[in-house]
């Protein structure tokens, strides 16, 4: 879009009318990270999956799933904040959650149900994470 804006100010310029006559894309601003990093933990993390995962759940709060979107973000960042878990295993609960982020934006025929259930059995076994508090259960039961 940037480009046909471009393309259409160039040539405006070499045609010698008035700037703006042509028609302008508006472009929308690029969606806020929807997850929230400390500065101890960004480096810790794999930024593809971090970056990956914030497009899942833009994903999924355009789609109207806001459940999922609360509850996937309120666990990333439990386990971000977490002090007890070092950074390895920060890493590898993010990618658990990644994971399931990526199921989730994807239709119900595609969806990897026996991986799920492995994943939020893992999940599962984390103490700090309370499943009842944050809701996942019920907010990916369309998972």
């Amino acid at each position: 879009m940037a480009m046909q804006n471009q393309a259409a100010a160039e040539l405006e310029n070499i045609a010698g009318v008035r700037p703006g006559l042509f028609p302008r894309i508006k472009i929308p601003p690029a969606p806020s990270a929807p997850i929230t990093l400390n500065n101890s933990v960004v480096g810790a993390l794999n930024t593809g999956v971090v970056r990956e995962m914030e497009v899942n759940l833009t994903h999924l709060q355009n789609s109207g799933n806001h459940k999922a979107t609360d509850a996937l973000k309120a666990l990333t960042e439990t386990i971000l904040r977490d002090p007890s878990a070092d950074n390895t295993q920060k890493s590898d609960l993010v990618e658990h959650i990644a994971f399931l982020s990526e199921q989730a934006v994807l239709p119900a025929k595609d969806r990897k149900p026996a991986v799920i259930k492995t994943t939020l059995s893992t999940l599962a076994q984390v103490p700090q994470l309370d499943f009842g508090q944050i809701g996942l259960s019920m907010a990916c039961g369309r998972l």
